[in-house]
């Protein structure tokens, strides 16, 4: 019989860039208001990064700065976070679209 990992339950290498912050977020017992007080992020993005709806979010910088400031806050490696994000997500192409959040990608 094959054993199934609950998500929170998988090495934190092998989660997608939610599931890792929200897991060291509440791992450290912070809340998602704690997180929007330090960070002045709007807690609908937050929820919003925690539920992998990136397409709520601003587009271009303002979705790098937002998953950067959550990851500091979360006590998360930055860098590791952006390239986690940046695995699920594609931008998208042409200038009408420029500087909008991307969308995720089909797995």
């Amino acid at each position: 019989m094959k054993s199934t990992l609950d998500a929170t339950q998988r090495p934190s290498s092998q989660l997608s860039p939610a599931l890792h912050l929200t897991k060291k977020r509440l791992a450290k017992n912070i809340s998602i208001e704690d997180i929007t007080s330090s960070t002045c992020i709007n807690p609908r993005y937050v929820r919003a990064i925690e539920g992998e709806d990136f397409a709520q979010l601003p587009g271009g910088i303002y979705a790098v700065s937002f998953i950067r400031q959550y990851a500091a806050a979360a006590g998360c490696d930055e860098n590791d976070l952006l390239a986690r994000y940046r695995s699920v997500v594609t931008p998208q192409d042409g200038p009408e679209t420029e500087g909008r959040s991307s969308v995720p990608t089909a797995h």
